[in-house]
């Protein structure tokens, strides 16, 4: 599906109490593209945190570094 296809970047800060996510790029791109992505995330060491949903109900993944 193509909406499954738009890849976000986020920039998050850790503060004391609050997290701020600044966005930082939006691209949609092609099924080839997206499993790469992926691969190379897991491969610099971010992990699958779940499902989301955003404040308009669009369903989203999120990535989380794990140390």
């Amino acid at each position: 599906m193509a909406a499954d296809n738009i890849i976000e970047s986020y920039k998050i800060e850790r503060y004391a109490g609050i997290v701020v996510a600044t966005p930082i790029q939006k691209t949609h791109v092609d099924d080839e593209l997206a499993k790469r992505i992926k691969g190379n995330m897991k491969n610099v060491g971010y992990k699958y945190a779940g499902r989301g949903k955003d404040r308009y109900n669009n369903g989203y993944t999120q990535y989380e570094l794990k140390p």
